[in-house]
């Protein structure tokens, strides 16, 4: 059984990411999110450039958790390189 209130009550500590200040990926990178479910908000992402400075975020709108299957046509037009 899941522990929800452990997750709640310790949410914060969870978000901080392990990785140092020193470790980037230089490469383009694709972060595709849910504008409306909350995991990653516009607050993160200055954490994610900082760790991927050529990141590309992508909020899509009416979506949660399972973006893919929330939004498949707008997913894979994002992911697909024609």
């Amino acid at each position: 059984k899941i522990d929800l209130e452990a997750l709640a009550k310790n949410q914060e500590i969870i978000r901080k990411t392990s990785l140092e200040k020193q470790h980037q990926f230089a490469g383009p990178s694709l972060f595709i999110v849910s504008r409306d479910a909350g995991y990653v908000t516009v607050k993160d992402y200055p954490g994610i450039r900082a760790h991927f400075p050529r990141a590309e975020i992508v909020a899509l709108p009416k979506t949660g958790h399972n973006i893919h299957i929330d939004a498949p046509e707008q997913f894979l037009a994002l992911i697909i390189n024609d």
